[in-house]
């Protein structure tokens, strides 16, 4: 047995598959996973507001057709993603050793650590699409900078769609004379009055959740009898978000590491969604993570004397790749992914601190 049976795409893919999911992504479920051929994001989002009455007719006289209106075609490319860890000689080598003692314990240890190194790739392959997803949310656009790609992708909100608190006392962080809960009765209308569609859903920070949470205008209407004297808790706060304005409220802290970030001591993270922003959703979909195909799925699947290539994750490929000198084994790991944003119309986007 070689480290070229051993370390394959379809091992590597087999062992990310069944191993426990720890990364589990709050937007996943508002852009479910879905494939195509093609590597151009197209799709229609709809502005379809309240409805419009239909006209009133004579009998027997010819009808006025409606024009079609309402819809916007979006189309533009989807970037790619890709990025490559190896086996160098030294581990094969050390590897070698380890089978050599035919000890299936401690060969099964070494080869789960170096697996676990090599699907930290598929992690970040998530990462990075959860970071997508987050962006548009939270600013209505993706910017994507690293490596020598610079990319900006406008998914063009209207401006309704984005507000920001600028007097001082209205901020939130202003807990004694803001009103954060005038302020979302007052963006549900919004939303409902240029959409016809009413949110459901609020995601923001701790952080952002917490001025709430120490708001005296929120105190007031929880304590009316005792002058707003009390205390507050988190689950409190929400229970009267949602029996005031019908939103559930989520908060989302999560991190990742940038792209090129070494996880050493002192490295820092970032977060997927910003702190101070109140992301105000229906009760849908907002769209899909699209997944294009990828050049290794295209030219390579289908030629196993060049690499081996497996698909994980809807539209993830994993390639390994044998080298002669160096003797090594390369996995790259590589990604055509974007989200769309149909239901984008019927989101709202505030800075409140």
């Amino acid at each position: 047995m070689t480290i070229f049976d051993i370390v394959t795409a379809e091992s590597l893919t087999a062992y990310f598959d069944n191993m426990p999911n720890t990364d589990t992504f709050m937007l996943e479920e508002l852009f479910p996973s879905k494939k195509q051929l093609s590597n151009k994001l197209a799709y229609i989002k709809g502005r379809r507001g309240a409805p419009i009455a239909i006209r009133a007719s004579s009998y027997d006289a010819n009808v006025l057709p409606r024009s079609r209106q309402g819809f916007d075609k979006v189309e533009t490319e989807i970037p790619f993603f890709k990025e490559s860890i190896v086996i160098d000689e030294e581990l094969r080598q050390n590897l070698n050793m380890v089978l050599a003692t035919n000890n299936q314990e401690y060969i099964d240890s070494v080869l789960n650590e170096i697996f676990d190194d090599e699907i930290e790739l598929l992690r970040g392959a998530r990462a990075t699409r959860e970071k997508m997803r987050a962006q548009l949310i939270s600013t209505g656009a993706i910017s994507i900078n690293n490596n020598g790609v610079a990319k900006d992708y406008d998914y063009g909100l209207e401006e309704w769609q984005k507000v920001t608190l600028s007097t001082a006392t209205d901020k939130w962080s202003d807990t004694a004379n803001s009103n954060p809960l005038e302020d979302l009765e007052t963006w549900i209308s919004t939303v409902k009055e240029n959409t016809g569609s009413t949110p459901t859903r609020a995601i923001m920070a701790t952080k952002t959740f917490n001025y709430i949470v120490k708001n005296e205008n929120l105190r007031d209407s929880i304590y009316p009898l005792n002058g707003g004297t009390g205390i507050v808790t988190s689950a409190m706060a929400k229970e009267a978000i949602k029996n005031l304005t019908g939103l559930t409220v989520y908060t989302y802290d999560d991190v990742y590491y940038p792209e090129g970030t070494e996880k050493t001591k002192g490295a820092t993270a970032s977060r997927y969604f910003p702190e101070n922003v109140v992301t105000l959703l229906p009760g849908t979909i907002l769209g899909y993570t699209r997944f294009g195909t990828t050049p290794e799925e295209s030219d390579l699947l289908s030629s196993p004397n060049i690499a081996n290539v497996k698909i994980t994750d809807v539209g993830v490929a994993v390639t390994t790749m044998k080298k002669a000198d160096p003797v090594n084994v390369e996995t790259k790991v590589s990604q055509t992914v974007m989200p769309s944003f149909e239901n984008g119309d019927k989101i709202l986007i505030a800075t409140v601190a």
